[in-house]
C-alpha cells in the first residue's frame, strides 16, 4: 500500500513587475492606483456597512447582536489591514529615497 503525499500547485504569478515590461495576454493590466483606489472604495463600504448596522441596531431595529459585533470585527480587520499595506508602502517609499543612485 503506497501513500501519495499531498500535492499543492500555486497559481502562476502573471501580473507584470512593470507596466508593459511583459506580456502575460491580459490587455488591461490595472494600475497601482486604480488598485489603491478600488481597495479603499472596498474599505469605505466595509465602514458604511458596520455603521448602517450599528444604527439600525440602536434604533431598535430587528437585528442580531452578533451581526452587529462580526460587521464591528470585520470593519476594525479592514481598517488595521489598510494600516499595514499603508505602513509598507510608506517603508518601501522611504526605503527608495535613501537609495544611492
Amino acid at each position: 500500500m503506497s501513500i501519495n503525499p499531498v500535492q499543492f500547485t500555486l497559481p502562476a504569478f502573471e501580473a507584470p513587475l512593470l507596466k508593459g515590461s511583459i506580456s502575460h495576454g491580459e490587455k488591461d493590466v490595472p494600475s497601482f492606483s486604480s488598485s489603491l483606489t478600488k481597495a479603499m472604495n472596498n474599505l469605505r463600504d466595509v465602514h458604511n456597512k458596520s455603521n448602517a448596522l450599528i444604527e439600525e441596531y440602536a434604533a431598535g431595529g430587528s437585528i442580531d447582536v452578533s451581526e452587529v459585533m462580526v460587521a464591528m470585527q470585520k470593519t476594525s480587520m479592514a481598517t488595521e489591514l489598510a494600516l499595514q499595506i499603508r505602513n509598507r508602502i510608506v517603508e518601501g517609499y522611504q526605503d527608495i529615497t535613501k537609495m544611492q543612485i
